[in-house]
């Protein structure tokens, strides 16, 4: 079972699950914690305002339906005037296990933001200077969104997911680091 933190006619809701044998479980308790939390910061008004207005929507608000079913690692990338949002399935990352990436990026300023021409995924082991021995696919979902499968991270380390970002004015180079152990 688990936690959810919800509205009903406004008032913010707590949902925590149990096991049938009622014996303690971690888990349980952690989510049952955070979303006491989100209880807390949103009764007392200390939650910050973004988190409780929406972001103005742009190309990349909603991810295509077929995304919702094992992505669970995401991530938001930005640089000069670039947004990425991508999600990886299955996460998190492994050695040799192949995944898939989805990713939308918006180029321009906030309620103005326009879709790229196209994006160009790939990883990097810059401490090894190289790359992955596979080349993914990529398949264009519409709606600025891609994705990209048949990547393979084949030894452990730190890698770099690498997204390139092309639109009329040239390209924009994404990245983030992550860890990925045997």
């Amino acid at each position: 079972m688990g936690a959810a933190v919800g509205s009903l006619s406004g008032v913010a809701t707590c949902r925590v699950g149990r096991r049938a044998d009622r014996r303690v479980d971690r888990r349980v308790d952690r989510r049952a914690a955070r979303c006491a939390l989100a209880l807390l910061l949103a009764s007392s008004g200390l939650a910050s305002a973004s988190a409780q207005r929406p972001a103005a929507p742009g190309p990349c608000a909603a991810a295509p339906a077929a995304d919702t079913a094992g992505a669970v690692g995401t991530g938001t990338l930005s640089r000069e005037g670039a947004r990425l949002v991508y999600r990886v399935a299955p996460a998190p990352l492994a050695v040799g296990r192949p995944f898939a990436i989805r990713a939308c990026a918006e180029v321009g300023v906030a309620g103005a933001a326009s879709l790229p021409r196209r994006i160009r995924f790939d990883a990097q082991m810059p401490q090894h200077g190289h790359g992955m021995n596979y080349q993914p696919s990529v398949v264009d979902e519409g709606g600025g969104w891609y994705r990209f499968e048949g990547s393979v991270l084949h030894m452990p380390g730190r890698w770099q997911l690498v997204f390139d970002v092309f639109d009329d004015t040239g390209r924009r180079r994404l990245t983030t680091d992550v860890d990925v152990g045997r």
